[in-house]
Protein backbone atom coordinates (compact mmCIF):
# COMPACT_ATOMS: atom_id res chain seq x y z
CA UNK A 1 0.00 0.00 0.00
CA UNK A 2 2.75 2.36 0.73
CA UNK A 3 4.63 1.70 -2.42
CA UNK A 4 1.51 2.22 -4.31
CA UNK A 5 1.35 5.50 -2.90
CA UNK A 6 4.69 6.56 -3.04
CA UNK A 7 4.32 5.98 -6.80
CA UNK A 8 0.80 7.91 -6.61
CA UNK A 9 2.81 10.54 -5.61
CA UNK A 10 5.33 10.71 -7.96
CA UNK A 11 2.88 10.68 -10.47
CA UNK A 12 1.02 13.57 -8.99
CA UNK A 13 4.64 15.71 -8.96
CA UNK A 14 5.46 14.93 -12.63
CA UNK A 15 1.87 16.65 -13.50
CA UNK A 16 2.68 19.20 -11.27
CA UNK A 17 5.85 20.28 -12.29
CA UNK A 18 4.26 19.73 -16.43
CA UNK A 19 1.05 22.20 -15.25
CA UNK A 20 3.67 24.71 -14.17
CA UNK A 21 5.74 24.78 -16.93
CA UNK A 22 2.51 24.98 -19.06
CA UNK A 23 2.19 28.61 -17.31
CA UNK A 24 5.72 29.42 -17.93
CA UNK A 25 4.67 29.17 -21.38
CA UNK A 26 1.80 31.36 -20.84
CA UNK A 27 0.66 32.72 -24.36
CA UNK A 28 4.23 32.36 -26.13
CA UNK A 29 4.35 33.05 -29.77
CA UNK A 30 7.45 31.11 -30.45
CA UNK A 31 7.44 27.59 -28.01
CA UNK A 32 11.25 27.59 -29.01
CA UNK A 33 12.47 30.65 -28.20
CA UNK A 34 10.67 30.54 -24.55
CA UNK A 35 12.34 27.02 -24.26
CA UNK A 36 15.88 28.58 -24.89
CA UNK A 37 15.25 31.46 -22.11
CA UNK A 38 14.05 28.80 -20.00
CA UNK A 39 17.11 26.72 -20.52
CA UNK A 40 19.61 29.96 -19.88
CA UNK A 41 17.27 30.84 -16.58
CA UNK A 42 18.71 27.62 -15.73
CA UNK A 43 21.91 27.82 -16.27
CA UNK A 44 21.87 25.50 -19.60
CA UNK A 45 24.47 26.72 -22.23
CA UNK A 46 24.54 23.35 -23.52
CA UNK A 47 22.41 20.69 -24.34
CA UNK A 48 22.20 16.80 -25.42
CA UNK A 49 20.10 16.25 -28.23
CA UNK A 50 19.05 13.38 -31.02
CA UNK A 51 17.36 13.67 -34.30
CA UNK A 52 15.01 11.87 -35.85
CA UNK A 53 12.71 12.78 -39.10
CA UNK A 54 9.91 13.83 -37.49
CA UNK A 55 11.08 14.95 -33.72
CA UNK A 56 14.21 16.43 -31.92
CA UNK A 57 14.98 15.66 -28.39
CA UNK A 58 16.90 17.79 -26.31
CA UNK A 59 17.93 18.08 -22.57
CA UNK A 60 20.35 20.68 -20.39
CA UNK A 61 24.01 19.09 -20.63
CA UNK A 62 25.21 18.99 -17.05
CA UNK A 63 26.64 17.04 -14.20
CA UNK A 64 24.20 15.13 -11.67
CA UNK A 65 25.35 17.55 -8.94
CA UNK A 66 24.47 20.76 -10.90
CA UNK A 67 20.65 19.89 -12.19
CA UNK A 68 17.91 21.89 -11.27
CA UNK A 69 14.84 19.94 -10.56
CA UNK A 70 12.98 21.03 -14.51
CA UNK A 71 14.08 23.17 -17.17
CA UNK A 72 18.21 21.85 -16.72
CA UNK A 73 16.72 18.30 -15.73
CA UNK A 74 13.61 17.06 -17.61
CA UNK A 75 13.95 15.61 -21.52
CA UNK A 76 11.27 18.08 -24.14
CA UNK A 77 10.57 15.91 -27.30
CA UNK A 78 9.98 19.36 -29.77
CA UNK A 79 7.99 18.09 -33.49
CA UNK A 80 6.11 20.00 -36.18
CA UNK A 81 2.60 20.89 -34.80
CA UNK A 82 1.18 18.98 -37.78
CA UNK A 83 2.85 15.67 -37.00
CA UNK A 84 0.45 12.88 -36.59
CA UNK A 85 0.02 11.07 -33.43
CA UNK A 86 -0.72 7.37 -33.23
CA UNK A 87 -3.79 7.00 -31.45
CA UNK A 88 -2.64 5.12 -28.48
CA UNK A 89 -0.29 7.73 -27.85
CA UNK A 90 -2.64 10.73 -28.19
CA UNK A 91 -3.49 11.13 -24.49
CA UNK A 92 0.26 10.62 -23.56
CA UNK A 93 1.17 13.55 -25.72
CA UNK A 94 -1.37 15.71 -24.96
CA UNK A 95 -0.71 15.05 -20.97
CA UNK A 96 3.07 15.78 -21.78
CA UNK A 97 2.33 19.10 -23.96
CA UNK A 98 3.50 22.50 -22.33
CA UNK A 99 3.64 24.34 -25.90
CA UNK A 100 2.44 24.28 -28.94
CA UNK A 101 2.84 27.19 -31.24
CA UNK A 102 2.13 27.50 -35.26
CA UNK A 103 4.88 25.36 -36.20
CA UNK A 104 6.14 23.10 -33.19
CA UNK A 105 4.57 21.13 -30.42
CA UNK A 106 7.11 20.63 -27.18
CA UNK A 107 6.62 17.88 -24.54
CA UNK A 108 7.92 17.39 -21.34
CA UNK A 109 9.16 13.73 -19.88
CA UNK A 110 10.87 12.84 -16.72
CA UNK A 111 14.61 11.72 -17.27
CA UNK A 112 13.59 8.07 -16.11
CA UNK A 113 11.75 7.81 -19.52
CA UNK A 114 14.56 8.70 -22.16
CA UNK A 115 18.40 8.29 -22.24
CA UNK A 116 21.19 10.22 -24.60
CA UNK A 117 23.91 9.34 -26.37
CA UNK A 118 25.46 12.70 -27.54
CA UNK A 119 26.02 16.24 -26.34
CA UNK A 120 25.96 19.08 -28.76
CA UNK A 121 26.19 22.96 -28.81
Amino acid sequence: MNVLLFLLGCGWSNMRQIKKARADFGYATSCADTLKVKFREAGCNKVMAEEWPNEVVVRCYKDAGERGKFWDNWVFRISHINTQIEPEAYTQVSKHTICTDQHIRIEAYPTDMYQFDKATN
